[in-house]
């Protein structure tokens, strides 16, 4: 035993859990304040995109060739804040595309193997836009 005195001991244990609920206390607050400012970057954003009168649209396609036509104009005007996200759901068999900048919203919903075969092409070309130097 590090102590001689058996008094000290308990000061000693005293001491770590303090210590203990202090540093924890601190990481909680620094979690909490880091998602509050967070939330608060994100509320701002919102203001300004409703003080602009830019609302988000989100528009959805039925036909395979109107949506290839949205996707390469949104990507051509502003490919710097594009972002092209699929998702799958596996109950429904459905596979979802979609296309935003944070302002206009572009999704196509499929269940066919065709459409993923022209998601592959589409795909394709986005990437050689993107790599390409314009």
């Amino acid at each position: 035993m590090l102590y001689d005195d058996e008094e000290d001991y308990p000061k000693s244990e005293w001491f770590h859990i303090v210590l203990i609920s202090l540093v924890f206390t601190i990481c909680f607050n620094i979690t909490v304040l880091s998602y509050r400012h967070y939330a608060i970057i994100r509320r701002e954003k919102l203001d300004r995109l409703s003080r602009n009168k830019e609302l988000v649209t989100m528009t959805y396609f039925t036909s395979w060739d109107e949506f290839v036509k949205a996707v390469e104009k949104l990507h051509s005007m502003k490919s710097d804040n594009c972002r092209f996200v699929t998702k799958y759901n596996h109950r429904d068999g459905k596979l979802t595309m979609k296309m935003t900048d944070d302002v206009v919203c572009v999704q196509f919903s499929t269940n066919q193997l065709q459409d993923v075969r022209r998601l592959e092409k589409l795909s394709a070309s986005l990437m050689r836009s993107m790599v390409s130097i314009n």
